[in-house]
């Protein structure tokens, strides 16, 4: 009966891990998700790009003595080993089009840090398009309701891309895409002493709008 061989490679940690993949808007919870399971199995220095790597080969010296030569070296072969299982894991979270474009890289270093510097240039040209679109955005024939949440979504991207916004900020583009009618109600506002909040100022738009819905079906 042959005898059963012991399997020398060492098993993935990230056999059972639940993969989130990246798309489109769920950069944060992708790269949380994936660090996490990298520094559950604690893993997380090949993730460093000045990481101590050892030599591919060392010098060992002949049993007299008198000779000395070059011999692969076995801790090279253990992290080499360790740095793809989390090269490969990283590969499995990002979508296809994106992995053919890192599958050239040669270490998990080089690989997570590939994606961060293509994820940084995706969120600036992104940030870039919504502030335009929060420039150019104006009430027109939408509703108060229609209006005030397309803001809110514009404000919303720009929070998920790590801009600050706060409530003077909303409140800020919220006024500046008012129709002429309106007047009335951003003068009122911009007399308060107290900073105005969004929930405030909606209600405000909601109740003059109304009104104004009101007299214009009587006339």
């Amino acid at each position: 009966m042959a005898s059963s061989s012991t399997n020398s490679f060492p098993s993935s940690p990230f056999a059972h891990f639940a993969t989130e993949k990246l798309t489109r808007g769920n950069e944060a919870l992708w790269r949380a998700t994936v660090l996490s399971a990298i520094r559950g199995a604690q893993m997380a220095a090949f993730l460093d790009l000045e990481q101590e790597v050892p030599s591919t080969h060392i010098e060992v010296t002949s049993s007299d003595g008198k000779t000395k030569s070059k011999a692969p070296n076995p801790e090279f072969g253990v992290w080499y080993a360790r740095d793809q299982q989390v090269f490969s894991y990283l590969l499995t979270t990002l979508p296809r089009e994106m992995a053919i474009q890192v599958a050239t890289c040669h270490t998990a270093a080089e690989l997570w840090n590939t994606v961060q510097g293509m994820l940084a240039s995706h969120t600036r040209a992104q940030t870039v398009n919504v502030r335009i679109a929060l420039a150019n955005l104006q009430k027109g024939n939408l509703s108060v309701a229609e209006y005030v949440g397309k803001v809110r979504t514009l404000c919303d991207e720009l929070m998920a891309s790590g801009k600050k916004v706060d409530e003077e900020d909303i409140v800020s583009h919220i006024l500046a895409g008012l129709d002429e009618e309106f007047d009335p109600v951003v003068s009122a506002m911009c007399s308060w002493v107290e900073p105005v909040g969004v929930p405030e100022l909606y209600s405000q738009l909601l109740s003059f709008e109304t009104r104004m819905n009101l007299r214009g079906g009587s006339s």
